[in-house]
């Protein structure tokens, strides 16, 4: 009964370390400002599209079942939203913007329901947004406010 207790609670953290990624999500800054066949080759093929009055929006799905949303403002990929998969926990916080392939910067502000980076590697904003003590998603606009 003990060996069983014991892999019961190996299995459980493991489960917990799947939930929690290291690696980044996706890497904004091979697709931001990048026309439709680029972020493909990156993405791989749209897994859905909408008509927007800025451009239009496809949507990417990621390996671990989150999303990207890509708006195309004027053929380039500019506003562009980061939702991680529901097994997919990311903490809510500073470091949170590495997830996105992007490098630890000083948010320009930050508060409970809110943290936003101004101007990182050429990029206008980063947004992070939380649910609970993790990331709902990231919001970045790239070029156009």
């Amino acid at each position: 009964m003990r060996i069983l207790s014991a892999m019961a609670l190996v299995l459980l953290l493991s489960s917990f370390a799947l939930a929690g990624v290291t690696s980044p999500l996706v890497d904004i800054p091979l697709i931001a400002g990048k026309n439709e066949a680029s972020v493909a080759k990156i993405l791989g093929k749209p897994k859905g599209s909408e008509k927007t009055k800025f451009g239009p929006k496809k949507i990417y799905k990621l390996s671990l079942g989150g999303k990207v949303e890509v708006v195309y403002i004027q053929g380039k990929a500019d506003w562009i939203t980061v939702t991680p998969g529901v097994g997919t926990l990311v903490s809510f916080g500073p470091e949170a913007i590495r997830m996105v392939g992007l490098p630890s910067a000083t948010p320009s502000f930050h508060n409970k329901a809110t943290i936003r980076w101004s101007n990182v590697n050429g990029l206008l904003e980063i947004s992070i947004f939380p649910a609970g003590k993790n990331v709902f998603y990231w919001y970045i606009k790239a070029r156009t406010q």
